[in-house]
C-alpha cells in the first residue's frame, strides 16, 4: 500500500533548545493531501486512518496547527490519465485557496 503526503505551508513553526514551539503560523487551515489504495471510508473503518492521524495529532497540533482538513485520492491501483489529471487540478485549487 502506497503512502505519500504533501504538506503546503507558507510559514513553518520551530522548536528551540528548550522544547518551546515557536509559532510563526498564520494559515488558517492547513492540508494533508494523501493517496490511497483503497477506499477512504475503508481506511478509516477498518484502520482508523492511522498515518494521518499520526501527522496530524503527533506533528502538526504539537506544533500549533491545529485547522487541519485531510483530502484523500484513491484508488491509485485502478486509476487512469483522466482521473489522476482531475486529482492534480483539485491539489492546485487547494494550494490556491491557502495563499
Amino acid at each position: 500500500m502506497g503512502f505519500n503526503i504533501l504538506f503546503f505551508a507558507h510559514k513553518t513553526a520551530t522548536i528551540d533548545e528548550g522544547c518551546t514551539v515557536n509559532r510563526p503560523l498564520s494559515l488558517t487551515t492547513y492540508n494533508i493531501i494523501t493517496t490511497l489504495d483503497q477506499p477512504s471510508w475503508y481506511y478509516w473503518l477498518v484502520y482508523g486512518r492511522p498515518s494521518v492521524n499520526q501527522l496530524k495529532k503527533s506533528t502538526l497540533q504539537f506544533c500549533g496547527i491545529n485547522q487541519v482538513k485531510v483530502s484523500y485520492f484513491g484508488i491509485i491501483k485502478k486509476s487512469n490519465d483522466r482521473t489522476r489529471q482531475k486529482w492534480i487540478s483539485t491539489i492546485e485549487k487547494l494550494g490556491k485557496q491557502n495563499k
